[in-house]
């Protein structure tokens, strides 16, 4: 029938998260038939959706709905690109202004040079595009971010790199990170998975034990309690994190180059082809979603083509950063460039809140093939689908 006294049933369908999963399917099935038109496109859907072809004024309405997307897309995107933009050049002044005071302040490190083992793969934030250092890119995705910190996650944010060209067996994996809250459980510091996101091997916070690290592995397979304390000063400062995976299996965990708990042993380790993982921060494995994201912020990350030992833990954990704190910075500099300060730091933070509404608003317009699953959202709305004598 073409009429309804049940609104309620329109407004279901319409907001329902798995009509939504359908039309994002469909969007992408029609999305990747290349070799069609457009209007061939839409003559396909009717016939999928109605079992009829469309009429002339309904290809010629599809299509109009289609430029709107696609129009509105692009705006987005152009509002998006350009807010980053502002907010990198903002996050750039500050890290100017911070970087000879933090020097100044870690100056005495460099007096006492340590040698510590070289990583197969290293990641930097806080002054340099890790990937100018880098030679296995990353690709950040949500909300993550470089900041003056680091790479700033709010749990909707993470970073994955290339897949890594060299076969992995016993490995290790390192992170300087800092939480943004303790009650926080199931997010993911480093991680090597696959990229389906299938098997993968993590530093993870909180998801068994709150407040404890532990190895995330796919089904808990390689996961067992380290029995270490439990987490109390990760959101002050930086800690230093070191999980390695041993040729036998066992895994170890180091915090601030210590011990941390005890080693464990479930399962024999998970070696991995040449071309056939990749490392994620912030994220505990693919696809992202529910606890998996971490809120926080990585300074530095890197990966080992071997376990690393005590020593050599306790090696890299002297390399790391001292513990320069915002406060410290600010107390250190001049009257005029700590106003500047904080005069750029009130535009990062205005300029982060508002390409975080932007992205909000723009939902799912940003990929091309959105615009084709609004135009199935659209169709499976219509009367003539929901109504049936």
């Amino acid at each position: 029938r073409n009429a309804t006294n049940v609104p309620a049933q329109s407004l279901m369908l319409l907001n329902d998260p798995t009509i939504h999963r359908w039309a994002q399917a469909w969007g992408g099935r029609v999305n990747g038939m290349v070799d069609a038109s457009d209007a061939e496109r839409i003559e396909r859907m009717f016939l999928t959706a109605f079992a009829r072809g469309a009429s002339e004024h309904e290809i010629a309405a599809c299509l109009e709905l289609l430029d709107e997307f696609r129009t509105i897309r692009e705006r987005s995107q152009a509002d998006i690109t350009q807010q980053a933009a502002l907010l990198e050049e903002l996050n750039q002044q500050l890290l100017a202004i911070e970087r000879p005071y933090r020097e100044q302040l870690e100056g005495t490190r460099t007096t006492n040079p340590v040698v510590a083992p070289t990583p197969l793969h290293e990641w930097n934030f806080r002054d340099t595009d890790p990937n100018e250092e880098s030679d296995l890119a990353l690709t950040l995705s949500g909300d993550a971010r470089r900041g003056t910190d680091g790479l700033e996650l709010s749990g909707n944010g993470w970073a994955a790199s290339e897949t890594i060209p060299v076969a992995l067996e016993a490995r290790s994996m390192e992170a300087w990170v800092r939480l943004a809250t303790l009650d926080q459980q199931g997010g993911g510091v480093m991680s090597l998975e696959t990229p389906d996101g299938i098997t993968f091997d993590a530093i993870v916070y909180g998801e068994q034990e709150p407040r404890r690290w532990l190895a995330g592995s796919n089904f808990f397979d390689r996961t067992l309690s380290f029995q270490g304390d439990d987490e109390s000063e990760a959101t002050e400062r930086f800690v230093h994190l070191v999980w390695t995976y041993a040729a036998d299996g066992t895994i170890r965990a180091y915090r601030d180059g210590e011990l941390h708990g005890h080693g464990i042993r479930k399962s024999p380790l998970v070696s991995h082809a040449a071309g056939t993982t990749r490392v994620l921060l912030g994220l505990r494995h693919s696809p992202a979603g529910g606890n998996r994201l971490l809120r926080g912020t990585i300074l530095s990350a890197a990966l080992f083509d071997h376990d690393l030992s005590a020593e050599e833990v306790s090696r890299r954990q002297q390399l790391g950063p001292s513990h320069v704190t915002r406060s410290q910075l600010l107390a250190a500099m001049s009257p005029a460039d700590r106003e500047q300060w904080q005069l750029l730091s009130k535009r990062q933070d205005e300029a982060e809140a508002r390409l975080s509404e932007l992205r909000s608003a723009a939902g799912g317009t940003i990929d091309p093939a959105d615009d084709w699953a609004q135009l199935a959202l659209t169709l499976l709305n219509l009367k003539e689908l929901m109504y049936v004598d």
